[in-house]
């Protein structure tokens, strides 16, 4: 059971129509990932990951943020015969602005499937599609001393990818 854990805090001066100010900005996180190799054609992650933070400005305290994000992650591999490989992975991102209507709770859904050919399995041709839920969004909040932005960007949603491999190390 690895964990990853940070914590840590941020304080920038400013100043804000000719007052001093002080940003603060303490961060926290937490997380546990739970992986295994059960046997060579079966293998599993299931991983979490969360972080919250606040933003406290001394001269403007009507900025003042709090937010949670979390990450919960569910990824399988399996080889139910001897050349065939099916895979998914389900993610759901929770971005949790407290007390703000810009709090999001996404699903992710990617899932393939692919065949392993030549000698030791050294190519494979695998057809992945991603995003089934049709979920994926790009939104991010950048925090200042001065301002908050909210930033919508238009990103790759649904989409399926036919992908060739080859391991050159297998020679």
């Amino acid at each position: 059971f690895p964990s990853h854990d940070m914590a840590g805090i941020t304080r920038t001066p400013s100043i804000v129509n000719d007052v001093k100010n002080f940003a603060t900005t303490p961060t926290t996180g937490l997380g546990v990932v739970l992986s295994s190799n059960i046997s060579k054609n079966f293998d599993f992650t299931l991983s979490t990951q969360t972080n919250y933070s606040e933003q406290n400005n001394s001269a403007q305290p009507q900025l003042n943020l709090a937010y949670i994000n979390q990450e919960n992650k569910v990824k399988f591999n399996l080889m139910p015969w001897k050349k065939l490989v099916l895979s998914t992975e389900f993610t759901q991102l929770i971005y949790n602005v407290i007390n703000d209507p810009l709090s999001q709770n996404i699903l992710l859904w990617n899932a393939g499937i692919g065949y392993k050919f030549l000698k030791k399995d050294a190519a494979e041709i695998r057809l992945t599609a991603f995003d089934i839920l049709n979920q994926n969004q790009s939104i991010a909040r950048n925090l200042t001393d001065t301002y908050t932005e909210d930033v919508y960007t238009n990103i790759l949603r649904q989409y399926v990818m036919l992908n060739f491999s080859w391991k050159f190390s297998t020679f």
